[in-house]
């Protein structure tokens, strides 16, 4: 078939590709991974690697998430947009990693943010995936891809943008515009039954099992990365974290409350709704600009924040339906819609061994 002399193609120079107006090396860039560069030719794409390796095993997998994400673009005819957002080792990356290896499009990684970038994206005449891991410290003036995000200078080829940000401190031209960002998914601490599998996959001396959660229990901070660590340091010393946590390079939590349920807030009837939480599930710094956020206690939702007391101390809930509603209040006869107080109290350093309400 004879090319129209303006047809852009891509020429090959071992794992540099120019897209350019000259010869016919590379009608399309191949289903694999690029990085954005540059030199004093302009823009190039360097050939990165096949696909994404992940691990045998994904603890906290995200697949329904990144399921939802490859069908509704699949069934949309113009750009999507995804914002993970998270502390670091949370696994955002590996979910972003996976919706690229599921779509099996070109995959074009963003690691600078490079003046005219937006404008060479949009010149790629097929569709493609735009990746840019921590984005908020690349594009610090958040509005530098808008037109390409809108399809303004798309064209009629699509985008894919995954976009990973350890920070929320995002543009307000991003955030509540479902047309850019359609999906905002945002990754905190482990959740429990994650937390276990790994100690049960992970560590070697099984016997140790309740002591490692007990300790992981107590960090400030609960990533994959950090248990994963930590469950590693003891097999390899065949010590629990006790005797290493004063040098291994982890925040424990220095607070513990007791977190009552009280169905009168002037009197005395209270009940114990969950004893000694740290202080990464306490609400000790709740504010009235917290209102209408959800509430959660120990990786279970309770609802959403309706009211809080003068003193600060009572927090007003109305309780939601999650898939922790039935064991966390069924027993206690409170059905969605209800609403009761809840209020902390400060108490001695002493972390739950499992977990458990």
């Amino acid at each position: 078939m004879k090319k129209n002399k303006d047809q852009k193609v891509w020429h090959v120079n071992g794992n540099v590709q120019f897209y350019n107006h000259a010869g016919v090396q590379m009608p399309l860039l191949d289903n694999t991974i690029y990085l954005l560069c540059v030199s004093d030719k302009g823009f190039y794409l360097e050939r990165y690697k096949d696909t994404f390796e992940m691990p045998i095993k994904i603890y906290g997998s995200d697949e329904k998430f990144a399921n939802r994400v490859v069908k509704t673009y699949k069934a949309k005819n113009n750009n999507l947009g995804v914002l993970l957002n998270g502390i670091k080792g949370s696994g955002k990356t590996v979910t972003a990693k996976m919706i690229s290896n599921k779509l099996q499009l070109p995959t074009i990684m963003v690691t600078h943010e490079f003046n005219g970038s937006d404008e060479y994206l949009a010149s790629i005449e097929q569709d493609f995936i735009v990746f840019i891991d921590e984005y908020e410290k690349i594009y610090k003036k958040s509005d530098a891809l808008l037109g390409l995000m809108d399809g303004a200078l798309s064209g009629s080829n699509r985008r894919l943008f995954l976009l990973t940000t350890n920070e929320t401190r995002i543009s307000e031209y991003l955030l509540d515009r479902p047309n850019r960002i359609r999906y905002k998914r945002s990754y905190d601490q482990l959740a429990l039954d994650v937390i276990k599998e790994m100690v049960e996959d992970l560590l070697h001396n099984q016997g140790w099992k309740n002591e490692v959660i007990t300790f992981i229990s107590k960090l400030h901070v609960l990533t994959i990365d950090i248990v994963g660590n930590i469950i590693e340091e003891v097999n390899i010393h065949n010590e629990l974290p006790d005797n290493f946590h004063e040098f291994f390079n982890i925040t424990l939590s220095q607070k513990s409350y007791n977190l009552f349920l009280y169905n009168n807030e002037n009197g005395n009837d209270k009940e114990l709704l969950a004893p000694d939480l740290d202080e990464k599930n306490d609400y000790s710094n709740y504010d009235k600009e917290d209102i209408d956020e959800s509430i959660w206690c120990k990786n279970r939702y309770l609802g959403k924040a309706m009211t809080l007391s003068e003193d600060g101390r009572f927090i007003r809930v109305e309780l939601g339906e999650s898939e922790h509603t039935d064991k966390f209040f069924a027993l206690k006869g409170k059905p969605k819609g209800t609403t009761i107080s809840v209020a902390y109290e400060e108490c001695g350093y002493q972390i739950h061994p499992n977990f458990s309400l």
